[in-house]
């Protein structure tokens, strides 16, 4: 491709491919030919563009797939930053939260580790590590909150036993609130504890992979 070719197609990005993340997607598949004819530096600054772009129209699982050939053209390239990214970082990080979106969690806990063990006082890569054990909903924190969920529909069901049936039987209207308050309270209990639980379970889990990571570095 000659200067002039290449001036025109980075010119057209400036000008028609930055609007939108969806207009930097479009024009990069419309004119991926000519950009990967492009030098390195330029084809990388317009690809890294168009793979962020991905993410954030959520085409995750495209995204994956093409974070990890960003993240190995970096490498093969010597490029450890990139107009002020660090392309490793950047792209893991959001490879796991794109596996996290996707409920890919196994996945996504293994690329959140490999970030912690790397820097393990890192607050952003303790709480993806904290968001990838949130995600897992194990039996018994289902369960507790589609109880509440039963309780607070058994709460509204009170309402036209409330309006129609209860006054027929003689039933007073201020036990019938109470029933309904009970029942409505009960079933907000239910889904606080199940996200308190929720809480602590990933907080302890990653506090423990903090305590191994430290350790095995202060072995070494």
């Amino acid at each position: 491709m000659d200067t002039g070719e290449k001036n025109n197609i980075l010119k057209k990005f400036q000008q028609e491919g930055l609007e939108s993340y969806r207009s930097i997607v479009r024009f990069y598949e419309h004119n991926s030919v000519e950009i990967d004819a492009l030098e390195f530096k330029d084809f990388f600054s317009v690809y890294i563009e168009y793979v962020d772009a991905l993410y954030e129209i959520g085409a995750h699982h495209k995204f994956i797939k093409l974070a990890d050939e960003v993240i190995e053209l970096s490498v093969l390239n010597n490029v450890s930053f990139f107009e002020g990214k660090d392309v490793f970082e950047y792209f893991i990080y959001k490879k796991a939260n794109a596996l996290i979106n996707i409920g890919l969690l196994d996945q996504a806990e293994k690329v959140a580790l490999e970030l912690l063990k790397i820097d393990s006082d890192n607050q952003r890569y303790r709480a993806l590590v904290n968001k990838v054990y949130y995600s897992r909903r194990s039996v018994s924190r289902i369960n507790m909150r589609m109880s509440g969920v039963v309780f607070i529909f058994i709460s509204a069901l009170v309402i036209p036993f409330d309006l129609f049936a209860f006054p027929a039987f003689g039933i007073e209207a201020p036990l019938v609130k109470l029933i309904q308050l009970t029942l409505f309270s009960i079933g907000l209990i239910y889904l606080a504890a199940a996200e308190v639980s929720s809480y602590f379970y990933s907080r302890n889990i990653v506090n423990e992979h903090i305590k191994r990571f430290r350790l095995e570095k202060n072995e070494e």
